[in-house]
């Protein structure tokens, strides 16, 4: 009986270790961008760090870099992400005194108390006749950390998804756009790599949902349901929401340039609660109650993607606090400009985002359609002519085969060692 408990009790130890050892959490951060309107009316850096803390996130990306909230974050948990404006971009790669300028003044004053972890040289949408401009910039900013001792700040830069993928249908076809990718993507990639930095990028996704209106909304906040999928031909792999659609793009991309294994940080991901068109009518999509659907639905969600096989190392949601974007025609923000939270239900502490759930990733197998296909096709039921339950039902399946094969594996090594412990003994008696 002790035997058999002991046999049982290491073969559940090697199915949780293999089971846990692929999961971990995802750090989720905010971002804080400060309001148009005059800075009388903006909160005070105090008030941010105290409401980021409360709420629980363990990062902040401040895309117009403000020193007082950078000073009001010393000595806490909360790492900070300082984005460098994109009108900097021409003085920066023309000059490292402008860097150590910038340093002097957003970074030097407050480092090491205050946790800067990144600095983002350029935010979001890059103009293409500056795009070639941001890799020396970034080497300038980087020398210019070496030169203040500083070595552990990494640089880098937030690219826009519209901006440098192709496209999400499907998400195994997609790459960087050229000539960008080529031009100003891959030194970028490799600078990154050889500094162990990271790529940010900014996904957009309520704007992508507007571009692709065949995509229906529930699948875009992740309100489908099992009967909302979208299933991609080239690998077999079926998508319930546009996160994950949407991030494998950019892991596909990576993947083509050769490096499938750089480091991923989402850089924005929102959903706004009010929007006017540019007809001046109002978007029934961006409502409070979407916004709060698709921010709960993410956090709780955060997990290890299909394409890749380890979890993203950040996400920041839009925004902290409301502001208007885009000339006053969108409303982001988790609280309002008084500071109340606008989604109380929604726990945004990380250890919300820490409950990942494994993906078991099929096999690639590259498949052409025999028919043609359609965007709208896709979110029709048609991929593959499988319904949702057949699908269930093949994931189930091959969910039991891997556990089955490993507890397979976890007795084989476990009766290997017995014998050997046996003859090992027996050896010194003999």
């Amino acid at each position: 009986m002790d035997t058999l408990l002991l046999k049982l009790s290491f073969h559940a130890f090697c199915f949780l270790f293999l089971l846990t050892a692929t999961t971990s959490a995802t750090i989720l951060g905010v971002t804080y961008t400060s309001p148009l309107t005059p800075p009388s009316s903006s909160a005070a850096p105090e008030a941010i760090a105290y409401a980021v803390s409360t709420l629980g996130f363990r990062a902040l990306r401040l895309s117009h870099p403000d020193p007082g909230i950078i000073r009001a974050l010393a000595f806490t948990n909360v790492s900070l992400l300082i984005s460098i404006e994109n009108e900097l971009l021409i003085p920066l790669a023309s000059s490292r005194s402008v860097a150590d300028d910038w340093l002097r003044v957003h970074v030097l004053p407050f480092y090491p108390r205050s946790t800067i972890a990144v600095i983002s040289v350029g935010d979001g949408t890059v103009p293409i006749l500056q795009s070639e401009l941001l890799l020396p910039a970034i080497r300038n900013v980087d020398l210019a950390l070496q030169d203040f001792g500083i070595k552990d700040i990494s640089v880098t830069a937030t690219l826009s998804f519209l901006d440098v993928v192709t496209g999400i249908i499907p998400p195994s076809l997609a790459t960087f756009r050229e000539p960008m990718g080529e031009q100003v993507i891959r030194p970028l990639l490799q600078f990154l790599e050889d500094h162990s930095s990271v790529l940010l990028v900014d996904l957009s996704p309520y704007k992508v949902s507007r571009m692709y209106s065949q995509i229906p909304l529930g699948f875009s906040l992740f309100q489908g349901g099992e009967q909302s999928f979208y299933r991609d031909f080239s690998t077999g792999l079926t998508y319930h929401n546009m996160f994950d659609l949407m991030v494998d793009a950019v892991a596909n991309s990576l993947e083509i340039f050769g490096y499938e294994d750089m480091p991923l940080v989402v850089a924005a991901a929102g959903w706004p609660s009010s929007a006017v068109g540019e007809d001046g009518s109002a978007d029934p999509d961006a409502t409070r109650a979407n916004a709060e659907a698709y921010l709960s639905s993410l956090v709780a969600h955060l997990k290890v993607t299909p394409e890749r096989n380890q979890v993203m190392k950040q996400v920041y949601l839009e925004h902290l606090i409301d502001a208007e974007t885009e000339q006053g025609t969108q409303i982001w923000g988790i609280l309002d400009r008084n500071l109340s939270n606008k989604y109380p239900r929604t726990d945004f502490s990380s250890s919300a985002a820490a409950s990942i759930q494994g993906m078991t990733k099929t096999p690639k197998k590259r498949m052409i359609p025999r028919d043609p296909v359609t965007v709208s096709d896709y979110f029709q039921g048609r991929p593959a002519n499988w319904t949702w339950m057949a699908i269930w039902v093949y994931d189930s399946l091959l969910v039991v085969a891997i556990i089955c094969v490993l507890f397979f594996v976890s007795a084989v090594l476990f009766l290997g060692l017995e014998v050997g412990i046996v003859v090992a003994i027996r050896g010194l008696f003999n």
